[in-house]
């Protein structure tokens, strides 16, 4: 066992891990931080366990699908939830913890909302790609969506 979370730390891990090239493994929880809205997490090969990110709804909140690490060593992904319309997020978390909402998916309308799955990088534009619930034509199926760096 190389963690087991407690609250303040996390609760329910979700999407899959991300590895870096020394070796450490980075993931998002679906609850709990300090803020109960999730965390952003990376744990070494010898388990130790650090927070870089405790997510707060106007940030986003409740992280969900996988994460993508770029060569700079940021991290990107979705929240499901909150953000400055309330309908999720696309975010990138430096190696230091810094965060940055990409964007947040309004309410209505053709950018969808409510993200899930996460993210796919394109490494040779830094373009990012993912689909959300509900929303984009018509608002109501879904859309896929590219973020432009």
């Amino acid at each position: 066992m190389l963690h087991n979370f407690s609250g303040p730390d996390g609760e329910l891990p979700s999407g899959r891990l991300v590895r870096d090239p020394a070796g450490n493994l980075y993931g998002t929880t679906f609850w709990g931080g300090a803020h109960t809205v999730g965390t952003l997490f990376r744990v070494t090969k010898t388990g130790t366990h650090t927070v870089l990110y405790h997510f707060a709804d106007i940030h986003g909140g409740h992280p969900s699908g996988a994460l993508v690490l770029d060569s700079a060593g940021n991290l990107s992904g979705t929240t499901v939830q909150g953000g400055q319309f309330g309908a999720g997020t696309v975010f990138v978390v430096s190696p230091i913890g810094d965060e940055l909402v990409l964007h947040s998916f309004p309410a209505s309308g053709p950018d969808g909302r409510f993200p899930q799955g996460g993210v796919v990088l394109n490494k040779k534009n830094g373009s990012l790609y993912g689909t959300t619930l509900q929303g984009g034509s018509g608002n109501v199926f879904g859309a896929v969506f590219q973020i432009i760096p």
